[in-house]
């Protein structure tokens, strides 16, 4: 992944809510394409903290109920002990876990510019 398509995927976050990102940037009166480099270039720079913060989570991944499958535990689904979780938090779980979490994000982004999500 690189600073063009992380940049793309904050503002896809930032149409369904999320605004975490906005307090990283300085307030100068700078013409709109350096605003923007500098925007990407600070993104790109802080991209652990914002893809593992559960605003970005929320407005990237969504915030409905989810019944994931996880396996068992003492013989019955986890999901049958645990319930339902939001969806971001699911896949939050699962991106930390990722040796390339932005592998996943990018892969997660084709798929909703596809609308397989």
């Amino acid at each position: 992944m690189d600073k063009e398509l992380f940049y793309e995927i904050i503002l896809f976050a930032e149409k369904n809510g999320y605004k975490g990102h906005l307090g990283m940037l300085p307030v100068m009166p700078i013409c709109k394409t350096s605003y923007e480099a500098l925007a990407k270039t600070i993104f790109w720079e802080k991209r652990y903290e914002i893809i593992f913060s559960h605003e970005f989570a929320k407005a990237f991944f969504g915030d409905n109920r989810v019944h994931p499958t996880l396996g068992t535990d003492w013989g019955q689904p986890i999901n049958k002990i645990y319930g339902s979780i939001c969806k971001w938090e699911y896949i939050l779980s699962i991106i930390v876990l990722e040796e390339d979490p932005f592998k996943y994000l990018k892969e997660y982004y084709e798929k909703i510019q596809s609308n397989r999500i």
